[in-house]
């Protein structure tokens, strides 16, 4: 709060107006509780965690209009309305990687403004192949995991939804409260399969 609501005179940190003598203590303490919200959903949003985002994002509309406020809610809500992402495999040196990190991500942003959530995940899967198809995306789909143990070769033990040009794995997660198990399937298939990276997407994340 920059300005006491009753005379608008600069708040200087104390609980009385200067200037009006109205007490800003309550609205002071508002104003504490919703920077501490909008630091929370923050960090929400970076780990993962969309419920508490959300849940964050509703409390703060509950209780502050303010316009900055509202930017900054507004662009959390943007972000929340896409499908979550989960990048596997930690720095990559290579910019190729990351330039072809970020067409799949707008390949499934694209396919989630058109479809939304809630449908099968075949669904999101041959769409996620249109759009790549479409922007010349290399890929293999529905392929196999090389899973060898002492000289043997094992056959069909696990296979990922896209392998975009033999180097990034995407798999999509079926259901958001199982996305932490398959974030840890996906790191495993990336190390049998000895590949740089991958991406773990969410449709029905919102």
């Amino acid at each position: 709060m920059e300005r006491c609501p009753a005379c608008r005179a600069r708040v200087q940190g104390a609980a009385v107006c200067h200037r009006c003598g109205a007490e800003l203590e309550l609205l002071i303490r508002a104003d504490d509780q919703v920077r501490r919200w909008i630091h929370d959903a923050v960090l929400s949003y970076e780990s993962g965690d969309r419920d508490m985002a959300l849940d964050r994002l509703r409390k703060i509309d509950a209780l502050d209009a303010s316009a900055a406020t509202q930017r900054v809610t507004g662009f959390l809500k943007e972000k929340l309305g896409r499908p979550l992402v989960r990048w596997i495999g930690g720095r990559q040196t290579d910019p190729h990687i990351g330039e072809l990190r970020q067409a799949v991500i707008d390949c499934a942003n694209q396919v989630y403004q058109a479809l939304g959530e809630g449908l099968m995940l075949p669904a999101y899967e041959d769409c996620l192949s249109r759009e790549m198809s479409l922007r010349n995306i290399n890929f293999k789909r529905d392929h196999p995991v090389p899973v060898s143990y002492k000289g043997l070769k094992l056959r069909d033990c696990a296979r990922i939804n896209h392998l975009v040009e033999e180097k990034i794995v995407v798999v999509l997660c079926p259901a958001s409260f199982e996305i932490d198990r398959y974030e840890r399937r996906c790191a495993n298939w990336i190390r049998l399969g000895e590949w740089p990276a991958g991406l773990l997407i969410d449709f029905n994340a919102g």
